[in-house]
C-alpha cells in the first residue's frame, strides 16, 4: 500500500513539474512526500534483502535506463548532472550496507557521491539514518538515545531535501512549492 501511495504521490508531482511548470501548489507539496516514502522504503529494505547486490545493480540498471527520459522531461542543461532519483537510491543502498556490514570508513565517500545525484548528499545522508534508525528501533526500541538522534536527523535532512533549508521561513517559501 504504501509503495502505491509513494507511486501516485510521484506521479502527481511529475505531472505538476513537467506539465505544468509548478503552477498547481498543491500537487507540488503532495509530491514532496516521494522521495522520503521511496528512501524509507529501499533503506528498510536494504537491511533486510537477502541480495544486496542484485538490488543495486536493478537500481543502477534503470537509472542508466531512464536517464535520457529523466534528462529530456525536465530540461536539464547538463544530461549527467545531476543523476536521477534512482542513482541518489543507489547510493543510499551503498551506504546502508556499508553501515550494516561495519565498513564505516566508506561512508563520507558515498555521501560525498552525492553531489553528482538528484537530492544532492542529503538524500543518500537521510537513506542511512534512516536505515540505522530502523535498525535501532529493531535492536534497542523506541525509546533508545541513539534511535532518537536518528529521527531528529532524519527530520532535519527531509527538511532541508523538501525546502532548501532548516529555518521554518525556508519551510514556507522554497522553490519547490512557491
Amino acid at each position: 500500500m504504501l509503495k502505491i501511495f509513494a507511486l501516485l504521490v510521484m506521479t502527481i508531482d511529475h505531472a505538476d513539474r513537467i506539465l505544468l511548470d509548478h503552477s498547481v501548489h498543491w500537487m507540488t507539496v503532495l509530491g514532496r512526500f516521494a522521495f522520503p516514502l521511496f528512501a524509507f522504503m529501499i533503506a528498510r529494505n536494504g537491511l533486510y534483502t537477502s541480495n544486496a547486490k542484485q538490488y543495486l545493480k536493478l537500481l543502477i540498471l534503470f537509472g542508466v535506463l531512464s536517464q535520457p527520459i529523466y534528462w529530456w522531461a525536465l530540461d536539464h542543461d547538463s544530461f549527467w548532472d545531476p543523476l536521477n532519483v534512482l542513482f541518489t537510491l543507489a547510493l543510499g543502498l551503498l551506504g546502508v550496507r556499508a553501515w550494516l556490514n561495519g565498513y564505516w570508513w566508506a561512508l563520507p565517500f558515498i555521501v560525498a557521491a552525492g553531489w553528482f545525484v538528484e537530492y544532492r548528499f542529503e538524500g543518500v545522508a537521510v537513506m542511512i539514518a534512516i536505515g540505522f534508525t530502523v535498525d535501532s528501533i529493531r535492536n534497542r526500541g523506541l525509546a533508545h538515545p541513539l534511535t532518537i538522534v536518528g529521527g531528529a536527523l532524519i527530520a532535519l535532512l527531509s527538511c532541508f531535501i523538501n525546502t532548501g533549508g532548516y529555518m521554518p521561513s525556508d519551510m514556507l517559501t522554497n522553490d519547490y512549492a512557491p
